[in-house]
């Protein structure tokens, strides 16, 4: 198992991270679906949205067909997606500090 040192720990404690593993996907069939749709997701945007090699793959266009109203995709990457990490991060560390003093309030 290979183990990423976070960033804040309050955030692993609250959220119960234990940490990150590398394992076959016989091994996590529970995530098979979300590795699925982010493969397919990164081949569009390789192929079809920045390149225009060609058209969306059926095999997305099926995903999204069967439940169109099921997914929403935002595409980051570089400067923009570790923005937005920390945004995410600096929210949570609010979150765990309002339930702290809610606590301390007996709430």
């Amino acid at each position: 198992m290979h183990r990423v040192a976070t960033a804040a720990p309050e955030l692993t404690a609250y959220y119960r991270h234990a940490g990150d593993a590398f394992l076959p996907k016989s091994d996590a069939v529970p995530l098979q679906a979300a590795d699925l749709l982010a493969w397919e997701w990164a081949k569009f945007h390789d192929e079809t949205f920045r390149t225009a090699r060609r058209p969306m793959r059926g095999s997305l266009r099926a995903l999204f067909t069967h439940a169109p109203k099921r997914y929403q995709v935002a595409h980051l990457e570089g400067s923009r997606l570790a923005e937005g990490m920390q945004k995410y991060a600096m929210l949570g560390l609010e979150q765990v500090a309002e339930e702290a003093i809610a606590r301390s309030w007996g709430g």
